[in-house]
């Protein structure tokens, strides 16, 4: 029998699918579809993991099962590092007990820091540096001008002094020790000279009242500072450092005092920062008025005086604060 036509290629084309060549490549079934779809996403899951950390050792490794441990070893360290570890007992201080608002962190203050501030009625946009709390505003309602209402403005007193004379008041503003610590620095807000001619003397001290003696007794004397801390171009508060190192007790009672001459009718005392009071004498039998004044005393605060003898001030309150040095727990 002879050999007849090779029928293989046309059964194959009998075989192809309408509208595909004999090149064409076979198409995947479902399965396969879904095998590789899921080898794809297990890869992207593999390279996000080895960015996190994670080593891909291969087909075997699991993306999924590497990041379910990751988070939990996370939110382990997160809780690990929200937990309480401090025992207040066991912490030493870090500073003295003044809040932020009254005065620096180891300051004790004649009156909070934050309550040293008034407002002030101008007929311009220009907000005044300061205003005297023992002056009057006065502002016309008659025109159509208009006057601007400024906030945030330093209250002073100029201090008093007598004109042809080294004399001058001396303010004595008490501060009734909170604390046990070593005294530091005292602090105040200071004005610049207003006149050509500067002040004569310009004093600060530390004072303590005595119970036996009936006195304020100084402890600490600046000396004449009008060429040093107290020597400012512009309204500012400055201290200086008193490098006596003693150690206050909680219920002495001091007082910042504070002195200025200028003798010449030229010459203006410097400013400084108070607050207004209600003028009203307290009912109480030792520190019974904002501040004490030893009216027209001659240059220099004395070593001490009488506080019977000095003036009930209550129209206002200077600002001034003693910073305590806590002591080290024994």
């Amino acid at each position: 029998m002879t050999e007849g036509p090779d029928w293989g290629p046309t059964f194959k084309r009998v075989a192809q699918v309408p509208g595909k060549s004999a090149g064409s490549k076979q198409q995947l079934t479902e399965a396969e579809l879904f095998a590789r779809s899921a080898e794809i996403n297990r890869r992207n899951a593999a390279n996000l993991a080895v960015a996190h950390g994670a080593v891909d050792t291969g087909p075997d490794f699991d993306p999924w099962g590497w990041f379910s441990g990751w988070s939990t070893d996370l939110q382990n360290s997160i809780t690990a590092n929200t937990e309480a570890i401090a025992n207040l007992e066991e912490i030493a201080a870090a500073t003295n007990v003044t809040a932020a608002w009254v005065s620096d962190l180891e300051d004790m203050a004649t009156i909070p820091r934050a309550l040293v501030k008034t407002t002030a009625l101008t007929g311009n946009s220009s907000a005044p540096k300061f205003r005297d709390i023992l002056d009057y505003d006065s502002v016309s309602s008659s025109g159509t001008s208009e006057y601007r209402l400024h906030r945030g403005i330093c209250p002073t007193i100029r201090p008093v002094k007598v004109t042809g004379s080294s004399q001058g008041h001396i303010y004595y503003t008490p501060i009734i020790v909170d604390r046990r610590g070593t005294v530091d620095r005292i602090r105040w807000i200071v004005g610049a000279d207003t006149s050509l001619f500067s002040i004569n003397y310009y004093e600060m001290a530390l004072c303590i009242y005595n119970p036996d003696t009936g006195d304020v007794e100084k402890v600490w004397g600046s000396g004449d500072i009008k060429d040093g801390a107290a020597d400012t171009t512009t309204l500012a508060e400055v201290f200086v450092s008193m490098g006596i190192d003693q150690e206050c007790t909680p219920g002495q009672i001091l007082f910042v005092a504070h002195q200025q001459t200028a003798p010449s009718a030229l010459q203006v005392t410097r400013r400084f920062a108070a607050i207004d009071q209600l003028n009203k004498a307290r009912t109480v039998p030792l520190l019974d008025a904002a501040c004490y004044v030893a009216q027209n005393h001659s240059q220099g605060i004395p070593s001490s005086i009488s506080f019977a003898a000095l003036s009930r001030e209550n129209r206002f309150l200077p600002y001034a604060a003693v910073s305590v040095n806590a002591l080290e727990s024994p």
